[in-house]
């Protein structure tokens, strides 16, 4: 996925583990936090959405 991303300009270069381990390591604490009951069920998928949007905008490449 990070290489089609790159391929249509959406996802920075760099090693694939520097883009990759940051987008799952936010993902993984957003699931630890709902499962523990921090983030509850109901607003969980709003609060998703907004994590993947940040997520998403940290892959973007640098602007020219």
């Amino acid at each position: 996925m990070i290489g089609d991303g790159r391929q249509r300009g959406e996802v920075r270069q760099g090693r694939r583990e520097r883009v990759a381990l940051p987008v799952f390591a936010a993902l993984h604490g957003y699931a630890g936090l709902t499962v523990s009951g921090f983030i509850p069920p109901d607003p969980a998928q709003d609060g998703l959405d907004d994590t993947i949007a940040s997520v998403l905008h940290g892959c973007e490449p640098p602007p020219e």
